[in-house]
């Protein structure tokens, strides 16, 4: 690994945050490694490294947040899987940062506090680069997949036999459409360009929005499925659509059914409702989900 003075600090960190943060300690960091490395250089006291590393240590735990954030709500397991191990990573190392900025503080004379404090802001660099990148990625897929989700609307809007159900699920599927496209770009430009201003923050934002649009999509599409769809070539994808949302809708009706014919009542004798929630397409779409 080459050291830490050799890096361009604004081409490795791309959130400003995080850049106004790191740059001035790594100046100090720099310092540090060349009175280390040659010597008769004089070793100063840095009264401000502890405040510096506070602020480094808080930033990337709000980097991991984001991170973490953005993994979860994508519910994608793969992605889950890659993003949270890496947004603990960093959160660690920002922690490590923290406690040898401290120890140096107290023990400024201590070569090893040096050496550990180097080390803990060179990892913290690469970590912070790795989640970035992962974030960038994993935004990149949410966008890709909320194309799926604009094919999807149009082909239930066109197949909906009732026209008034049609414009409620063409607006949604449209500002999906607006919003994965927005992403998309954000996440091209952050991955692209190194000195780009387009914060962690922004893509979650923008993730968020897309994730929520594709929930109203789905709840809309409820709505015209129950009312029904047309039932197009099977061998086609319009087909398959409708084939998933008409099983969908006779499991609902199924399970109304099943509600309708319980017996049991409460003391009110009003008609018990079972632990079994209504079947929807939100959950068949997200499946079993879990948490970093």
């Amino acid at each position: 690994m080459e050291p830490l003075y050799l890096y361009d600090i604004s081409t490795i960190i791309n959130s400003k945050t995080t850049e106004r943060i790191i740059s001035p300690m790594a100046a100090q960091l720099c310092h540090l490694i060349i009175a280390m490395e040659w010597e008769g250089v004089d070793n100063e006291a840095f009264p401000d490294l502890g405040k510096t590393a506070e602020e480094l240590a808080k930033s990337t735990e709000e980097l991991a947040f984001a991170a973490r954030r953005l993994a979860e709500e994508s519910n994608d397991e793969v992605l889950r899987d890659e993003m949270c191990p890496a947004a603990e990573s960093v959160l660690v190392s920002g922690k490590s940062t923290l406690l040898a900025a401290q120890k140096l503080n107290i023990q400024p004379e201590i070569q090893s506090h040096k050496e550990e404090l180097i080390v803990s802001a060179q990892r913290v660099l690469m970590e912070t680069m790795r989640t970035k990148e992962q974030l960038v990625d994993c935004a990149g897929q949410v966008a890709s997949k909320g194309q799926v989700f604009v094919k999807f609307g149009h082909i239930i809007a066109k197949n909906c036999l009732d026209d008034r159900c049609a414009p409620a699920v063409l607006h949604v599927t449209e500002q999906i459409q607006t919003i994965s496209s927005q992403l998309s770009i954000l996440a091209r430009v952050k991955a692209a360009i190194a000195g780009s201003r387009c914060s962690a923050e922004l893509l979650v934002n923008n993730a968020q929005n897309l994730i929520q649009a594709v929930l109203q999509l789905l709840k809309a599409a409820e709505a015209a499925c129950i009312k029904g769809l047309r039932q197009p070539s099977h061998d086609s994808e319009e087909g398959e659509v409708a084939a998933f949302c008409t099983q969908w809708r006779k499991n609902l009706l199924w399970h109304r059914t099943k509600e309708a014919l319980n017996p049991d009542r409460d003391e009110l004798g009003l008609r018990k409702t079972r632990a079994e929630l209504e079947p929807t397409l939100t959950a068949l779409v997200q499946g079993p989900s879990s948490q970093c």
